[in-house]
């Protein structure tokens, strides 16, 4: 593509790379010669030339994947929305979604116990240069008796005969905390950890008696990156092809068994305030990851393990 980001960055590639080629190329023609004249048993190669060359090598090796993981984390930066709100949408504006698709997926949480608290869009915000996405339809819902919410999100692909293909994701979600105050409120933590105040972003540290944990059962196969920006305290198990009443046993038992192992106690008086807080927070904690990530290390887990991994517990 012929735009001033892709010129650009073939100019920064070739100032890295340009040096470094005809330093390779000096020393693999100084190999070839040296390994198309038999040596003289009168002059024995010098080994130190040998060790010089691998260290000319090394050294290239480790400057060219210093650049390419700098431009792949701050491409991956870019990626990431550096906010992201919540406000009601109506389905009006989603003419091209799968309604059919979509009452059944509610009714099939409804059937499960679960209430229906709205339908939202997600917007996300992201900096100056970066192509703007189309927002993020979900329905959130409330299951007051096991203290759990769930969202569902269509998930859009056009076919062939331009009608809308839907696959509704679902997740099931609950909130532990160690705090076993009266309030219970898992919200209250997640705003003050960004709070801001006279326009500047002052971040203040949750004691760990009050830190939260949350917990997602999935009924589709997260993003490998997913994975690569996992966080502490953030659990999630993937139940690909399952009812909601299957999911939500499946989550409510596992909740149970992570509730009893860490000595957490479930939060009540859940919302949908609840959920975007969360998000929000999360939101911000996944650029902290990203920036303070390894990008070898990285890369491992984005083309080894994250493809077949169905959990992920810290």
């Amino acid at each position: 593509m012929n735009t001033p980001e892709a010129r650009r960055n073939a100019l920064e590639w070739l100032f890295v790379a340009l040096p470094f080629c005809l330093l390779i190329l000096w020393r693999v023609g100084w190999v070839l010669h040296l390994t198309s004249h038999p040596a003289n048993p009168a002059h024995p190669v010098d080994i130190t030339q040998l060790v010089e060359v691998l260290l000319y090598f090394g050294l290239c090796a480790i400057i060219f994947w210093w650049y390419y993981s700098a431009q792949w984390k701050a491409k991956l930066l870019k990626s990431l929305p550096l906010d992201i709100s919540f406000v009601p949408l109506s389905l009006q504006d989603y003419s091209q979604l799968d309604f059919s698709a979509l009452l059944r997926s509610t009714a099939d949480l409804e059937s499960a116990g679960f209430t229906q608290a709205g339908d939202y869009e997600m917007q996300a915000f992201y900096g100056r240069n970066v192509a703007k996405r189309p927002p993020k339809m979900m329905r959130v819902f409330l299951h007051h008796e096991h203290r759990c919410l769930a969202v569902i999100a269509p998930s859009l692909a056009p076919s062939q005969n331009g009608a809308a293909l839907t696959a509704i994701q679902c997740t099931i979600l609950s909130y532990l905390s160690r705090n076993s105050g009266p309030s219970n409120d898992p919200v209250t933590p997640f705003i003050n950890s960004t709070h801001q105040n006279a326009g500047h972003k002052q971040k203040q540290k949750v004691p760990r008696s009050s830190e939260t944990w949350s917990l997602s059962t999935l009924n589709y196969q997260p993003p490998a990156i997913t994975y690569i920006l996992r966080q502490p305290r953030s659990l999630w198990v993937c139940r690909e092809n399952n009812s909601s009443a299957e999911l939500l046993a499946s989550h409510l038992s596992w909740r149970e068994q992570v509730a009893a192992t860490r000595k957490l106690t479930i939060v009540s008086n859940l919302g949908a305030e609840t959920y975007f807080a969360h998000q929000k927070q999360a939101n911000t904690k996944r650029r902290q990851v990203l920036r303070r990530k390894n990008m070898l290390i990285a890369l491992i887990e984005l083309k080894w393990i994250a493809p077949h991994l169905q959990k992920w517990e810290d």
